[in-house]
């Protein structure tokens, strides 16, 4: 009698070597291992989708960003040319009347003046301000600095302490020991730094002044009213004379040490009271002493413009460029010469640098014109500041 032969199947072999009930199809401990690796697969299928999403989410809006630039900068050249069509008319002007003195001259709307009309759906914003009607803070002393802080309302236990620590930062030389405590010292701060020691390039610069830091400034370093306030009537300019036709009270009194006894008003008051549209401007200080009542000494006050800033803004379609430019008037047939990071665009370029921007590099292309007027500061968009 033959004997009985099992044929053990490779799984029956495998169990018997495993014990029972392991490692079978089927299994608790096959199910378990699958679901795992199933689970970890759709996890990381997961994070890739979300990770992909977020990069075409990032890419999109980079794109679209890149797209408002583009489509803004479009209008650059159409800011370009308002602002040498400005140019041309205040050129005009000039020769004709041999000085500049108030928009009210008769170059307030220069797109009408030239006939020039622009593109349906685009709007163009111009204005001016003149610099000779502010006080330039680079030629003020303490007293006239104190008078004009007291004329903005500032603390009176804060004005000579502001005069002096202003005047410390721009002047090396000046008396340190007028300055208060805790108003110098900045190389032992949190954040060592030393006073400039030259005129302000922007009043954005008196975040750095003690005293100005507190009294100017939130605490995120975004200008308040004060700042406002403040920069409405002081330029950055330095001249000797202030234009009576653009000059406030304000201005004229702190500029000519005027207290609030002396009978004083502006051209603007003047021009509302007397009613006078024929002449809404002086072309000569003894006509303007004249008409004002006042007695305005010639050697800190004048009639005409030298600098001033035009402000151009295009806008077409949701999108706007805008164009901040100071002319000096006193320099006519310059060529404003155009920083870029490999050094001057153009040799020949004559004239003064634009300064803040380096969006200004792309002037290149329209500097080899001759300007009427030489551009002593451009910026254009976001570099725009006081």
């Amino acid at each position: 009698m033959k004997p009985t032969v099992y044929n053990l199947s490779k799984w029956e072999g495998l169990a018997r070597l495993r014990g029972p009930g392991r490692g079978l199809p089927g299994s608790r401990e096959v199910r378990s291992k699958a679901g795992a690796v199933l689970v970890f697969t759709l996890i990381m299928i997961f994070l890739a989708a979300v990770a992909l999403f977020l990069f075409i989410e990032k890419a999109i809006y980079e794109i679209r960003t890149e797209a408002v630039h583009a489509e803004r900068d479009r209008l650059r050249p159409d800011a370009v040319a308002v602002l040498e069509t400005v140019m041309a008319v205040l050129h005009d002007v000039y020769e004709i009347d041999g000085n500049l003195y108030d928009p009210r001259q008769g170059w307030s709307d220069p797109l009408e003046y030239a006939g020039v009309t622009m593109p349906e759906g685009m709007n163009v914003t111009i204005t001016f301000r003149d610099e000779h009607g502010k006080l330039p803070l680079a030629g003020m002393d303490r007293e006239r600095l104190i008078l004009l802080f007291e004329h903005l309302d500032f603390e009176p236990t804060e004005l000579e302490d502001l005069a002096d620590a202003l005047l410390a930062w721009v002047d090396e030389s000046y008396d340190q020991g007028r300055v208060a405590s805790g108003f110098s010292g900045y190389d032992r701060g949190d954040l060592p730094y030393r006073a400039s020691y030259q005129p302000l390039r922007s009043l954005h610069e008196l975040a750095a002044i003690e005293g100005f830091r507190d009294y100017l400034f939130d605490s995120g370093g975004v200008p308040n009213d004060r700042f406002f306030r403040l920069a409405e009537v002081v330029s950055l300019r330095n001249f000797a004379q202030v234009n009576v036709n653009s000059a406030s009270e304000t201005v004229l009194r702190v500029w000519g040490n005027y207290t609030d006894a002396d009978q004083l008003r502006s051209a603007d008051a003047f021009r509302e009271e007397a009613m006078r549209p024929q002449r809404t401007y002086f072309e000569n200080l003894a006509e303007a002493n004249a008409e004002l009542g006042t007695d305005l000494p010639g050697g800190q006050f004048g009639t005409a413009i030298r600098y001033l800033r035009v402000n151009v803004q295009v806008s077409y379609g949701g999108l706007q460029h805008r164009l901040s430019a100071v002319l000096d008037l006193n320099q006519p047939a310059a060529l404003p010469q155009v920083e870029t990071p490999g050094g001057t665009a153009n040799g020949a370029t004559r004239g003064r640098a634009p300064q803040g921007a380096a969006e200004s590099a792309s002037f290149r292309d329209h500097v080899l014109q001759s300007f009427p007027f030489t551009i002593v500061e451009l910026r254009e968009n976001a570099s725009i500041v006081h």
